[in-house]
């Protein structure tokens, strides 16, 4: 028997063990009525409840992880092994030490690999070098993350599709390296395929074209300078990173003020408070304030604004609360014994049980709370009004009575959490007035985006829109990419 199998029926043996302790330790529990015993010749409901629920118990300790390996085992047996390596991650974010979930993911993940390089020599047999030098890519990233030791068939297979992608590698940054007009796709080459050339050792063969490139970037550096001036903010900003990225320092020149942005929001709400305290009026407040943060993500805001853009606010909160006392009653069950004198003369027992009701006093609450807020402002032109207007309707009770027999203890009443609905609203508003002041900036933005060659009118609309048509296009016709390889490569919003 090997050392894994060992292990496993040792973790195995020790669930067994934890669950049949567990059992044991349930059927001691007695719950007492009234401070008595339970009788001798039979048990309570809530015993016998319990004893009916311990094994049932006791199953489950034993498969709630192995339910996730079960499903796990299941798909893997049908070929979905990536859906099958999920559930033994979950069945390993339960408990760690579970060795078949182990042994079950090592299974799925070889899996994975084996099949993937399957994939990456089709597509090569089929001419598709860019998605088998990817998938391959991906594969090399995964065997380095899982540490994964593949057996030698595979790692002959792995070898041969990395020789054949590391000649389509060579042969790719060749051409690229001579692209005046696109260096930013050299630069994704080396990026992207990372795993891939470390593999290769390519590091050493690939340097030799860094000089070109760097020269080619430079030039494209230089044109954007060009185009920065007056209130093209973003392009400068732009500029300024990407010719970072290409080690060249620059100088930009743009007027002292942005004329369509803001410094920062101004809002001092007139507040309206009635049936509850001024810690209330103060969580009024510190939303407003968290909206002039919130402000200073959006981007209307900029540290060189030509303004302070001012927001009309006003909150009124009311809050009802009655009180009550109400009765309730409770029914519970005892049980009665009658003595009576069968036919012989002899005296026989019965016991029945009897249906009883006790009463109590039940303090009952009724709480509304009315909010009302409203945001107004005049943007770019453009009136924008925010509002809402919620109601809560809270019932709720309270008593002290204590009897076991009846299943009453005494309870609180659940009341009405101000604080928490005020913050809760009023951090909606806040969400729905930015949301607002975005799509004024995607109107005035967006819409011209495509017909500005400096590419500021692009770069504004990409801060709300960045799946816009004329944002694809630009980036792709300036620089080889889209805007999500642009960004990963060069971390530039």
């Amino acid at each position: 028997m090997s050392l894994l199998k060992k292990s496993y029926y040792k973790y195995m043996l020790a669930k067994i063990a934890q669950a049949c302790m567990f059992t044991i330790l349930l059927t001691k529990i007695k719950k007492p009525i009234d401070g008595k015993s339970p009788d001798t010749d039979g048990e309570n409901s809530m015993t016998k409840l319990m004893h009916m629920l311990v094994p049932l118990f006791a199953v489950f300790l034993l498969t709630a992880c192995t339910s996730l390996v079960d499903k796990g085992n299941k798909l893997f047996e049908s070929g979905q092994y990536s859906d099958a390596a999920s559930f033994y991650e979950r069945a390993l974010a339960e408990d760690p030490d579970n060795v078949e979930a182990k042994l079950g993911l090592n299974r799925a993940r070889f899996m994975i690999i084996d099949r993937g390089l399957i994939e990456v020599r089709l597509m090569r047999l089929s001419e598709h070098y860019t998605a088998a030098a990817e998938k391959l890519e991906q594969i090399l990233r995964n065997q380095r993350q899982w540490n994964l030791e593949l057996d030698s068939a595979i790692t002959m297979t792995q070898a041969e599709e990395t020789q054949y992608a590391i000649a389509w590698l060579l042969q790719e940054a060749a051409i690229l390296a001579q692209d005046s007009v696109y260096p930013d796709k050299f630069r994704w080459l080396n990026y992207h395929y990372r795993q891939l050339i470390v593999n290769g050792r390519l590091q050493g063969k690939l340097q030799q074209y860094h000089e070109t490139v760097w020269q080619n970037g430079q030039i494209k550096c230089q044109a954007l300078v060009k185009q920065v001036e007056g209130q093209r903010f973003f392009l400068r900003d732009f500029t300024y990173q990407y010719c970072k990225a290409w080690d060249k320092q620059v100088s930009l020149h743009t007027d002292p003020y942005d004329k369509s942005r803001y410094t920062r929001l101004n809002t001092s709400p007139v507040i309206q408070i009635r049936g509850t305290s001024d810690e209330h009026r103060n969580t009024i407040v510190n939303q407003t304030e968290k909206l002039k943060d919130l402000f200073r993500q959006s981007p209307w805001f900029s540290t060189q604004g030509d303004e302070t853009l001012q927001v009309q606010s006003s909150a009124s909160v009311f809050y009802e609360h009655w009180a009550y006392q109400e009765t309730r009653r409770a029914p519970y069950i005892v049980d009665k014994t009658e003595t009576k004198r069968d036919a012989n003369g002899q005296q026989q027992s019965q016991t029945t049980e009897v249906q009883r009701e006790h009463s109590y006093y039940a303090i009952v609450h009724r709480e509304q709370l009315k909010l009302s807020m409203e945001y107004t402002t005049t943007i770019q032109q453009e009136k924008i009004t925010r509002n809402m207007a919620p109601v809560k309707n809270n019932t709720s009770e309270e008593h002290a009575e204590n009897f076991p027999a009846a299943n009453l203890k005494p309870t609180k009443a659940k009341l009405l959490n101000i604080r928490e609905f005020l913050d809760q609203e009023i951090s909606g508003l806040n969400d729905r007035y930015l949301a607002a002041l975005d799509s004024v900036w995607q109107s005035i933005y967006c819409p011209q985006a495509a017909n500005d060659s400096s590419g500021e009118r692009i770069l504004r609309c990409a801060k709300v829109n960045p799946d816009d048509i004329g944002v694809t296009h630009w980036f792709s016709q300036k620089f080889g990419l889209n805007r999500q390889q642009f960004i990963e490569l060069y971390g530039i919003q």
